[in-house]
């Protein structure tokens, strides 16, 4: 098959996160599996981004809307190659968002007549606020009607996505996949261990309640030094203020954004990954850490929890600083401890969170839209 994927921004910080992430993944192994795949992108003129087998086309995006963030950026770029390259293709596959340079993209396949599948990436939810029934009225309703498969993470992004649409859909649940590098986190038990967050200092992933769950660790006894990496999406000066409050400066570290290329190698340093975030469908960072065989805790409130308690490949908590702090205790007892945790992870990413596995789901859905147009 002739595949073009569609995602809206390639960052050198790496702010657009999962949905990048996921894109890279799928397009790797789809090539692997045969496909002529392209992906195209917005960029910000300095990332560089290579997938093998993949032709990879980065087109500049800006910022026409100051203040909105990702929704106010657009890439007439994109949308042109999309319109360019549509008719050589057999599907077109857009992770798509309310911003203004997947719902372009995603309506110049629809404009084109060629198999669209959506992948909304638990960004398209029932949202009454004016701007977003605006573009939903003019662009985003339009595409989810149009496109074949409209592929999510959850229960509750499957609803919101009719909601949205106006009527029901074809909506397929996918889960997210990673690649099994060759990487893997170690432990020695002789340094100070390391405690690493490496996600979008934003809200929902609470970076402030990682600062306070070191400061409840270091204060029950432990002995460990904590990291922090991602852009600064809102949090970043409530982090310092808290690290300064804690007086943790010589404990904890805020060390900027990472390239996603450097992302991997350097979770492979670290001893456990913490993430607290609430309410995410699928944090992609935690699979990218689980997949290196790095120990995780996390909180109760995300799209895996449920499925790793089950099969404790991370430890899952409340959310609260203490309970974070208690499981990281947990996690760095002993070697044994450790070891176990990292083993149970990567197994789990291995048996059910696979790029690989993934892509021939999507083949399968894929053909099934081709056969349907």
């Amino acid at each position: 098959m002739r595949i073009l994927q569609v995602v809206t921004l390639v960052s050198a910080n790496g702010a657009y996160g999962g949905p990048v992430a996921v894109a890279v993944g799928q397009t790797q192994a789809l090539a692997e599996l045969g496909h002529e795949v392209t992906l195209l992108a917005g960029w910000d003129g300095r990332a560089t981004l290579s997938v093998p087998n993949v032709n990879v086309r980065l087109f500049r995006a800006r910022q026409a809307v100051p203040g909105t963030g990702f929704a106010g950026l657009c890439s007439p770029g994109v949308w042109r190659d999309v319109r360019r390259q549509a008719a050589d293709m057999d599907v077109v596959h857009v992770h798509l968002g309310r911003d203004m340079v997947s719902l372009p993209a995603a309506f110049a396949a629809v404009q084109r007549k060629r198999p669209l599948v959506v992948q909304t990436h638990g960004m398209v939810r029932s949202d009454n606020r004016p701007k977003a029934r605006a573009v939903d009225a003019l662009l985003t309703r339009r595409v989810l009607q149009h496109s074949a498969a409209q592929l999510v993470l959850t229960d509750e992004e499957q609803a919101d996505a009719s909601v949205v649409a106006g009527r029901a859909l074809n909506t397929v649940r996918i889960a997210n996949g990673v690649g099994i590098p060759d990487l893997s986190a170690t432990w020695d038990g002789k340094s100070v261990p390391e405690v690493i967050f490496c996600a979008r200092l934003h809200e929902r992933k609470r970076p402030v309640s990682f600062v306070e769950m070191a400061a409840a660790f270091l204060e029950a006894g432990g002995v460990a030094k904590f990291t922090m990496y991602g852009p600064d999406e809102g949090e970043l000066s409530a982090v310092m203020k808290a690290i300064d409050a804690r007086g943790l400066a010589s404990k904890v570290k805020y060390l900027g954004a990472l390239a996603p290329a450097d992302v991997l190698p350097r979770l492979s340093l670290a001893q456990v990954y913490v993430l607290p975030s609430v309410n995410e469908p699928f944090p992609m960072s935690l699979l990218e850490a689980m997949s290196i065989a790095l120990p995780a805790v996390i909180t109760d409130s995300t799209g895996v929890s449920a499925a790793f308690e089950r099969s404790r490949a991370a430890d899952v908590t409340d959310g609260t600083p203490e309970a974070m702090a208690h499981a990281l205790r947990d996690s760095l007892a002993s070697a044994w401890a450790w070891h176990g945790r990292s083993s149970r992870a990567r197994q789990e990413i291995a048996e059910h969170y696979r790029a690989d596995t993934v892509a021939r789901h999507l083949e399968e859905l894929y053909a099934t839209a081709i056969n349907g147009a």
